[in-house]
Parts: structure tokens; sequence; C-alpha cells
């Protein structure tokens, strides 16, 4: 007998990160998204934050002592625009999110918490 199987978007993400990762790059890529993955989760929790600016992630990353963003690649910081090619592999990708009085592109940390929990073990997660 066949059986038909349907995956709904919530058990159908790790599988789609999965094949990302794997289809787009190499096994370095790979740990390099999980790395900033960790980062992001540090940096959310650090700041205590719901919402973050794709330029604040990102000045919040080069800050991090002994990790690759401040010179990525050998070169520059790390850009916001890396950041979100890195964060695609996951499904997660920037969007206008209201400051205040005004817009900017970036991350409402809701849309991480499933990917957190489904990519970085409880063991993983930063001692406050």
């Amino acid at each position: 007998t066949t059986e038909i199987y349907t995956l709904s978007l919530h058990d159908a993400l790790p599988i789609y990160a999965y094949r990302k990762l794997n289809s787009t790059g190499s096994a370095k890529e790979e740990g390099i998204r999980i790395e900033l993955l960790r980062d992001v989760r540090a940096i959310f929790n650090t700041v205590r934050a719901k919402k973050l600016a794709s330029a604040v992630l990102v000045h919040e990353l080069v800050k991090l002592e002994g990790q690759p963003w401040a010179e990525f690649e050998g070169r520059r910081a790390i850009s916001t625009h890396k950041v979100a090619y890195l964060l695609h592999g996951f499904g997660i990708n920037p969007r206008t999110i209201r400051f205040g009085g005004s817009t900017a592109k970036g991350y409402d940390r809701a849309d991480f918490e499933d990917i957190f929990e489904r990519f970085l073990p409880q063991t993983m997660m930063p001692q406050l």
C-alpha cells in the first residue's frame, strides 16, 4: 500500500531548512548558519528585545568577541544582506517592523522561536 503523509508548515520547516542548507552551500556554510542562529538568540536574550532592526543586529554581531562577524570571510564586517541570506536558509527573512514612530527592516523574535527550538538544543543556551 502507498501511504500519503501531509506535513504542516510546523513539521515541514526543519525539512525545508535542512534541504536548503544542504543544497545551497557547503558544510562550512551550514556551520556558519547555525553559529549565526546561536548568536542571534544570544543577542535577543542579552538586549531583551522582541524586535531588532537589521542594522542593530549586525552591530551587535560585530561586537561579539571570538566570532567571525567582524571580519567575515576574511574581509570586512558581515552585512545586513549576508545575514538575511544566511537566515533565509531557515525560512527567516527580514521584514518591515515598526519601532516607535519609524520603520526599518528587521527581525521579530517570534519568527525565530520555533527555529531556535528545533536547531539549537537546550544545552546550547547561553548562561545569563
